[in-house]
């Protein structure tokens, strides 16, 4: 089964996540930082999306940017209006940037689904 990793040290979101994403049937691993993430991704087994809040972001993000490029995993970027710009997330290889203000947890589900089955 497809797994998805959220990487997000905000506990109310990752609650809404957690319900979203159960109710949508969406198996999730949470991590609270980029190194338990990195923790997490290299011991559970079939992560294929990673959705990391744009503050948690540093130079370790690169283990997941060359996993990307090898085709093994998707990464979303929340956008929760700290350290980059959506440009900045485009010159680092990932497409993929979401408004966390803007964004309801059904319709990250939604994105989710589509990402796990194409």
């Amino acid at each position: 089964m497809k797994r998805v990793l959220l990487i997000d040290n905000d506990i109310f979101f990752g609650k809404m996540c957690a319900n979203s994403f159960v109710n949508n049937k969406i198996n999730i691993v949470f991590a609270r930082d980029i190194n338990k993430g990195i923790e997490k991704y290299e011991t559970e087994k079939d992560i294929k999306l990673i959705i990391i809040d744009s503050s948690l972001i540093n130079d370790r993000i690169s283990k997941f940017i060359e996993e990307k490029k090898k085709g093994d995993i998707e990464i979303f970027v929340l956008n929760s209006g700290i350290n980059f710009s959506k440009e900045d997330i485009k010159e680092m290889g990932i497409e993929n940037f979401i408004e966390k203000s803007l964004i309801t947890t059904d319709k990250l589900s939604e994105l989710i689904k589509e990402q796990l089955n194409s």
